[in-house]
């Protein structure tokens, strides 16, 4: 699962947005259930910065969910329902990435889960590009 409200400044979506967009493919070609919760201004970013026929084909993949919502904040990754990722900004440069956090504790994951699945049922689902 991913949980995405802001872009970091180090992240070029118009240099690095494809090659994301291919290994999410991959992912899901490898049998990687991939969900993404996003806010509507990255979903605008990407779409500007992907090919349309790539990101339909993505979208088509199963098993491939993407949503978007305004009632999130913060970027973390949930991995396999027990490993949490999150994304610590720059205290002195709050648009830049200083670092992320790898938590592997399966009650705090659990915790995340929930949240996550509350706005996943809240958001829209992004069924075409």
């Amino acid at each position: 699962m991913v949980f995405a409200t802001e872009v970091s400044a180090q992240f070029d979506v118009d240099r690095d947005g494809p090659a994301l967009l291919d290994r999410l493919l991959a992912a899901i070609r490898g049998g990687v259930d991939v969900s993404v919760l996003i806010s509507p201004s990255v979903f605008d970013d990407a779409r500007a910065a992907v090919d349309e026929d790539r990101a339909t084909l993505t979208i088509a993949q199963g098993p491939f969910e993407l949503r978007v919502t305004e009632d999130a904040y913060g970027n973390f990754y949930l991995i396999d329902g027990e490993e949490v990722c999150l994304e610590v900004a720059d205290p002195l440069s709050p648009d830049r990435l200083f670092g992320m956090l790898d938590l592997r504790d399966r009650g705090f994951a659990a915790r995340v889960n929930e949240g996550f699945e509350a706005a996943w049922a809240d958001g829209a689902v992004v069924d075409e590009v």
